[in-house]
């Protein structure tokens, strides 16, 4: 009776009673489109991991520039400029920008604040900045006196 059902489904049991163990042509499809997709999302999750870790780099080197610069604005007698631009000296180049905030309760006490904005050199499209500092600074105030 089992002859006559392995006969029936067209398969043949090799002489013997031996039973040949293997996978089909369906199966091994299948495990290697599974196999594909789990390398696919791999590079895909590589890919953006590098580009994270580039975009968090620059971020990096723009707040070390952004401090040099105030350090520098600070230690000289101008002080911070209130509206100004440029690129900043160092290993690597970035766009700088300041401009005064406008808020009416800081300029009643005298006092400003300047935003100091880094940008990315080489994205000359790009709005947003790397980096944004505000920076509260006294208004100048001329001696009139003398």
């Amino acid at each position: 009776m089992n002859n006559r059902l392995t006969q029936s489904w067209g398969c043949r049991r090799p002489s013997g009673g031996a039973s040949r163990g293997g996978f089909t042509l369906i199966e091994v499809v299948a495990g290697l489109a599974i196999l594909g997709s789990l390398l696919v999302a791999v590079v895909l999750a590589k890919g953006r991991h590098t580009q994270q870790w580039s975009q968090a780099n620059r971020q990096l080197q723009a707040v070390e520039a952004a401090d040099a610069m105030l350090t520098t604005w600070w230690s000289n007698t101008a002080g911070v400029p209130r509206s100004g631009s440029g690129q900043t000296t160092g290993p690597v180049p970035f766009r700088w920008q300041t401009r005064i905030v406008p808020h009416e309760e800081i300029e009643r006490l005298s006092i400003s604040v300047v935003r100091l904005e880094i940008h990315d050199q080489s994205d000359r499209g790009s709005v947003s900045p790397l980096v944004t500092v505000d920076v509260v600074v006294p208004d100048k105030v001329e001696d009139d006196e003398e």
